[in-house]
C-alpha cells in the first residue's frame, strides 16, 4: 500500500499521540519501561504513511476509508495503552527507594512492574499485527497455506502465524476441548448419515487458544476429511466490505490448498464468481474441512456460510457460500474473539465459548509445562504446590495468562529464596495481582 487516507481526526488522534511520546521522554520513570521503544516504532511507521499522505494530498476532511478507520482505532488502542503506562509510571514514582529497607516490598514491586511489562507486551504484539496488516494491505496467512492445509504427512509441524500457537507446545491439556469440537464435526460423517454442511464457532478473547484449538482439531482429523483448507482472516479488520483484491486472494488461496491450479487463473473483478465456481466444482463430492481463523467482522461476502449456491443454470455468485457444496459432508471451524459474528456466520446453536471447551485444570497443566520448560525452578517447588488451586481458578479458560504467569513467578521464588524469606507473602500478593488483572 503506497499511500492511504488520513482523516482529520486521524490527524488529530497521531498528534496527539506524538505529543504523549514526547511528554513520555522527559518523564524519568515512564521512560524506563522497556515497552515505551515499541511505541515509538509505531509512531514511526504511521508518521512514514501520513508523509506519503501529505505528499500526495490524501489528507481529507472526511477520510472514512477502511484504512482510516482502521488507523484511528488503532490510535485510539495506542493511547490507550500509553496511557496505562503513564499511570503505573505515575502510582510506582519513588516507590524503589521507599522500598528499598522492605525487602518484601522490593520483590513485590519487582513482580508487578515485570507482570504489567509482560500485559502490555501482549497488547502491543496485537498492534504491532494489525498495524502490519493495515498498511500492507494483504490477508495474513502465517506460512504458505499450501502447507498449513496438511495435505501430506510432513506438514504437521508447520508454523501457525498467530500468538495463540506458541502457547502451548504439545497441546497440554487440549485434548478434552479437541474431542468435543471432533465430536460434533464427525457427527454423522463416518456412516454418511449426516452429509449436510454443518459449521462450528470457537469464540474467545485473544491470547484464550482459540487458534491453537482450531489446529489440533484440523491436524487429529487430517484422515477423515480432504481436502482440508486453513485461513486466516485477521487481514479483514474492519466493517466495510471486503476488498476485491482481497476476495481474490482468499479463493486462490483456497483453491491451492483443494488441490486446483491457480497457475494460469486471472485475477480480474469480473472473475470472482469464476473462481467460485472452480472451488465449487473441486469440493463437490469431497468431504472437505475448512478453517476460517481469527475472523473479526461479517458481512455479505463470507457471512451465512451454510447459504445455499445458486440453483439450476442460475450464474454462481461471489460469495464464498457458493463455492461450498452443501451435500457431500463438507464442516467448516470458525474461531473468532465475537460471538455476533460467529452467530452471523454458522448460527448461534453450533458455536461454544472457548472458557466452556476448557477445563479448569488447562490453567494449572499449561502454567506447570512451561515452569517445566523453563526448568529455573522444580515444578514441585513448595511454593508453586501452595500456588496450584489460586492458579486454577483464576487462569481457568486462560491459558496464555497462565503462560505469562509461568515466565514470573519462578524469578520471584528465586528472588525470595536467595533473601532467605517466607514466600507467604509472595502467594498473598499472588491472589491479590490475579484479582485485579485476570482476564
Amino acid at each position: 500500500m503506497g499511500s492511504v487516507d488520513f482523516g482529520e481526526v486521524t490527524h488529530y488522534l497521531l498528534t496527539k499521540f506524538s505529543a504523549l511520546l514526547v511528554e513520555a521522554g522527559t518523564d524519568k520513570d515512564l521512560s524506563r519501561l522497556s515497552c515505551i521503544s515499541r511505541f515509538r516504532s509505531a509512531e514511526t511507521l504511521i508518521k512514514s504513511k501520513y508523509a506519503n499522505a501529505i505528499n500526495t494530498c490524501k489528507i481529507t476532511t472526511r477520510a472514512n476509508s477502511c484504512t482510516d478507520l482502521d488507523i484511528r482505532e488503532l490510535l485510539y488502542d495506542l493511547i490507550s495503552a500509553l496511557s496505562e503506562c503513564r499511570a503505573f509510571a505515575q502510582q510506582h514514582r519513588g516507590a524503589g527507594a521507599g522500598a528499598a529497607a522492605g525487602g518484601h516490598k522490593k520483590g513485590f514491586l519487582r513482580f508487578k512492574h515485570l507482570w504489567f511489562i509482560s500485559r502490555t507486551n501482549r497488547k502491543l504484539d496485537d498492534l504491532d499485527k494489525r498495524l502490519k496488516q493495515i498498511f500492507s494491505g494483504e490477508i495474513s496467512t502465517g506460512a504458505d497455506p499450501a502447507s498449513i492445509a496438511g495435505n501430506n504427512e510432513d506438514d504437521d509441524d508447520d508454523a501457525y502465524d498467530d500468538e495463540e500457537a506458541d502457547f502451548s507446545a504439545g497441546f497440554v491439556g487440549l485434548d478434552p476441548a479437541a474431542e468435543t469440537v471432533q465430536k460434533f464435526i464427525v457427527e454423522g460423517c463416518e456412516d454418511d448419515t449426516n452429509t449436510i454442511l454443518k459449521g462450528f464457532g470457537i469464540v474467545g478473547f485473544g491470547g484464550s487458544g482459540k487458534t491453537t484449538l482450531a489446529r489440533k482439531v484440523f491436524l487429529n482429523l487430517k484422515n477423515m476429511f480432504w481436502p482440508r483448507i486453513w485461513v486466516s482472516l485477521s487481514g479483514t479488520l474492519c466493517d466495510a466490505a471486503v476488498s476485491v483484491d482481497l476476495r481474490v486472494k482468499i479463493l486462490r488461496k483456497m483453491l491451492e490448498q483443494a488441490g486446483g491450479d491457480v497457475s494460469e487463473l486471472s485475477t480480474n473483478v469480473g472473475d470472482i464468481p469464476n473462481l467460485t465456481e472452480k472451488l465449487y466444482r473441486l469440493l463437490t463430492g469431497k468431504r472437505y474441512l475448512i478453517v476460517l481463523d481469527e475472523v473479526w467482522h461479517v458481512n455479505g461476502w463470507y457471512g451465512d456460510l451454510c447459504s445455499e449456491q445458486p440453483k439450476g443454470d442460475a450464474s454462481f455468485g461471489d460469495c464464498i457460500s457458493h463455492a461450498l457444496p452443501k451435500d457431500s459432508g463438507g464442516r467448516i471451524i470458525v474461531t473468532t474473539r465475537r460471538k455476533n459474528v460467529a452467530t452471523q456466520m454458522v448460527g448461534e446453536e453450533n458455536l461454544k465459548r472457548i472458557d466452556t471447551l476448557l477445563g479448569k485444570e488447562i490453567g494449572w497443566s499449561v502454567f506447570s509445562e512451561a515452569v517445566r520448560e523453563d526448568g529455573r525452578v522444580d515444578v514441585n517447588n513448595n511454593t508453586l504446590l501452595k500456588m496450584e488451586e489460586i492458579i486454577k481458578k483464576n487462569c481457568a479458560g486462560h491459558p496464555l495468562f497462565a503462560r505469562t504467569l509461568a515466565t514470573i513467578i519462578p524469578e520471584q521464588i528465586h528472588v525470595e529464596e536467595r533473601e532467605d524469606r517466607e514466600n507467604e507473602d509472595l502467594i498473598e500478593f499472588l491472589e491479590a495481582l490475579l484479582r485485579d488483572s485476570s482476564p
